[in-house]
């Protein structure tokens, strides 16, 4: 029922110089969407400084995209999210990861674990431990979005980082065969996400250089105010074709936040596949020629599937569309890290249905269709039943021919049905008409016969096909899901573990369709199963 009555959930990006807000539907089209600039003053840090101007603005932007949900999914800025990766042994019960998470997170965040409100997820296990993804954040900047939000009757579903958000918009159809690192260049900060070949967040480190740095330093150089100099910015970047002294300030001014990947990729450890670089100043002209000639990384500005339907200024909606993209799945409260206070506020604020009027509507609902069903099942029962007392035509008799040795005296071997001649037929037509007659029965029974032959061939056949099977192989987590239909977003039926074989049934795109018990069947990923 949740899942056919859920109310639609929309997307809700605030930064300190603007606010996206984005809502799709369940085939992943774009339904309704908007961008606002905040002025200087409202926002600063992550931190709300006007709150009622910011209420003003945010239901500004509501209006004029003309979103009516009131469930959202919001982002918080990575330089207000404390995010580390643990290491917790595997042999703890489920009941006590938690304390051990909170243990490992009291020992590395500098600030007092009571002022956060902090959520973890296990990403992978080895036979001896499980990684944990740790996310925090301070309980007064959460309070203060809980509490502007609230004023604008508005249900706040769930709260994640920015570069969770946007590693899910990014990375949703990319074949990762090793770790890749987004690069999300704002106006103020940037963020450098490294996330594994699982698509699982590994770190994310905020560097204090965006766009508005880069348009200081050509001001200063250059003695220009600061709209000429972004003018500039914006249309020479890092091309030394069309202005080498500007080309090249930025290019230094870019240097330090170079450093900054670079040190994260040697704390990494692991290849990198590639960066994707997000956010306004990605689209200054050839900064994937500056990247790519200091790290010797594949470099590639990057939108989402999603965001590229909107074409103009798409690549500003990637964290928006990664909070959309959590609003559609099957449970957008649970699965993912979650910063609100608490589960039991969580379900509170969104499971429940206080507007009577919403009960009324999905009680007469269930009504038409419990009465639909019953008035079908009524129908079948009254065809069934009807069907059984149909007449039943009348049986022609059979007439066996006897073999010549078994020939009896003429008197016993009379039929039990006589064939009488008609008035004006001779007594040796009516034989000859008889005659005809067996003969045409038995030419009935040996096509029949053949007819009987051919199925059971048929059978025989279709019993010696080879039904192809697939071996399950290695996880991260130690099994592998049976789902529903053919992807993430169906239930999970089942749990299977790798070395287990079944039957294949189905392939589709990505997913095969297995035989995991006698009539009953599910889909699974390929990349975790080898044909036989």
């Amino acid at each position: 029922m949740f899942c056919i009555f859920r109310k639609p959930i929309f997307g809700l990006d605030i930064s300190d110089f603007s606010i996206e807000v984005l809502q799709i539907n369940r085939r992943k089209k774009i339904k309704k969407f908007g961008r606002i600039i905040l002025e200087k003053g409202i926002v600063e840090n992550g931190f709300i400084l006007n709150k009622e101007k910011l209420i003003q603005e945010i239901e500004k932007v509501l209006n004029k995209s003309r979103i009516k949900a009131r469930n959202v999914i919001l982002a918080l800025p990575d330089s207000k999210t404390f995010i580390c990766i643990f290491k917790i042994p595997r042999e703890l019960k489920k009941e006590q990861i938690e304390d051990a998470v909170r243990s490992e997170a009291e020992k590395t965040i500098p600030l007092e674990i009571e002022k956060l409100y902090w959520d973890y997820k296990i990403t992978s296990q080895t036979q001896k431990e499980y990684n944990v993804l740790f996310a925090g954040t301070l309980k007064e900047v959460v309070d203060d979005y809980l509490e502007i939000l609230k004023k604008l009757k508005v249900n706040v579903v769930a709260i994640e980082p920015e570069s969770l958000a946007t590693g899910r918009a990014l990375l949703e159809d990319k074949k990762l065969e090793n770790s890749i690192i987004i690069l999300d260049i704002g106006a103020k900060i940037t963020n450098v996400s490294i996330f594994d070949k699982y698509a699982n967040l590994h770190d994310s480190v905020t560097v204090d250089i965006g766009g508005q740095y880069f348009t200081s330093i050509l001001a200063k150089e250059l003695s220009l105010d600061l709209k000429k100099a972004e003018k500039i910015k914006r249309k020479v970047g890092f091309d030394e074709k069309k202005d080498r002294k500007v080309a090249l300030l930025l290019k230094k001014a870019i240097r330090p936040l170079i450093k900054e990947i670079e040190r994260i990729i040697e704390y990494h450890g692991q290849k990198v596949q590639m960066i994707l670089v997000t956010g306004g100043s990605s689209q200054l002209p050839k900064i994937e020629n500056v990247l790519f000639s200091s790290l010797g990384i594949k470099v590639k500005v990057s939108v989402a599937s999603l965001a590229s339907q909107l074409k103009k200024s798409s690549a500003l909606f990637n964290t928006v569309a990664g909070l959309a993209l959590r609003g559609i799945e099957k449970d957008p409260l649970g699965e993912e890290i979650n910063l609100l206070p608490s589960l039991k506020e969580k379900k509170k604020m969104f499971y429940t249905r206080k507007d009577k009027k919403d009960r009324k509507k999905i009680y007469r609902v269930l009504e038409i269709i419990l009465l639909f069903i019953f008035a079908v099942i009524f129908w079948i029962a009254y065809i069934l039943v009807i069907g059984f007392h149909l007449p039943q035509p009348l049986q022609q008799p059979s007439f066996k021919e006897i073999p010549s040795s078994q020939q009896i005296p003429h008197k016993e071997k009379e039929p039990h049905f006589k064939i009488v001649p008609k008035e004006g037929t001779t007594t040796s037509q009516a034989t000859t008409s008889q005659a005809t007659t067996s003969q045409a029965t038995t030419s009935q029974a040996t096509t029949s016969q053949a007819t009987t032959s051919q199925a059971t061939t048929s059978q025989a056949t279709t019993s010696q096909e080879i039904i192809e099977e697939v071996i399950i192989q290695p996880t991260e987590t130690g099994w592998l899901n049976v789902r529903m239909g053919p992807g993430t977003q169906y239930p999970v039926i089942k749990k299977i573990y790798p070395g287990e074989s079944y039957p294949l049934l189905d392939e589709f795109d990505k997913w095969y369709k297995i035989e995991i018990e006698k009539g009953k069947a599910g889909w699974i990923f390929s990349r975790y199963a080898k044909k036989q």
